[in-house]
This record gives structure tokens, sequence and C-alpha cells, in this order.
């Protein structure tokens, strides 16, 4: 999650008059993800169904936080559709990521156990 946040940040600077607000999506994406894949490692110790429902509830937070974030953007003058470019390079990438990571622990299960 890291590094794709690291990539988006590099690839902000091909966008020289909204670079400052496409790096802020992708800070925001980066840390948002991180976050997710914490708490999914930790429901994951509870089982596999747990971790999916967080993943689910969080998925709803982090659109919400674009939207927040987005409106919050319009109204000071920013550029939207850069922080937006920004956030989603991070975020649709890390979901792609946060499924295999979760379809991997399921499969490291035992049968049953989640």
């Amino acid at each position: 999650m890291v590094l794709l946040g690291a990539a988006a940040w590099a690839v902000a600077a091909a966008w020289p008059s909204a670079e400052a607000d496409a790096r802020a999506g992708a800070v925001l994406a980066t840390a948002a993800g991180v976050g997710g894949l914490l708490v999914k490692s930790l429901a994951l110790r509870r089982g596999v169904s747990g971790a999916l429902a967080w993943a689910m509830g969080l998925f709803a937070a982090r659109v919400a936080l674009w939207m927040v974030a987005a409106a919050w953007l319009r109204a000071h003058g920013g550029n939207v559709a850069a922080f937006t470019a920004g956030f989603c390079a991070v975020f649709g990438l890390g979901l792609f990521l946060e499924v295999s990571f979760l379809l991997s622990a399921s499969r490291a299960q035992p049968r049953g156990a989640g």
C-alpha cells in the first residue's frame, strides 16, 4: 500500500498545476489504506467473515472520506479532479491488494474456521 502511495506521489508531478492536490489525494488514500489493512489483519484473527464485514464498512468509510475531502477542496478552490485522480489511483489498486490479502488469508485457514 505504501508503494502504491509512493508511485502515485511520483506520478503527481506530471500534473504540475495541481501537483499538491493530486499528492494530497494519494496521501489520504494511502493512510486510509494502511489503516484498513491493519484493521483487517486484526479482524482476520477472529475469522474471515468478520474481516469481510470490516472490508465493506471500510470501503464505505473511504468513499465518504473522499466525498468530504473533495467537497472541502472544492470550497477552498482546489483542483478536485487532480485530488480524485491521486486518491483513486491508490484506492482502486489498493482494493485489489486488500481483496487478494483477504482471499489468501481465507485459503490459509482450515475449512469451517471462519
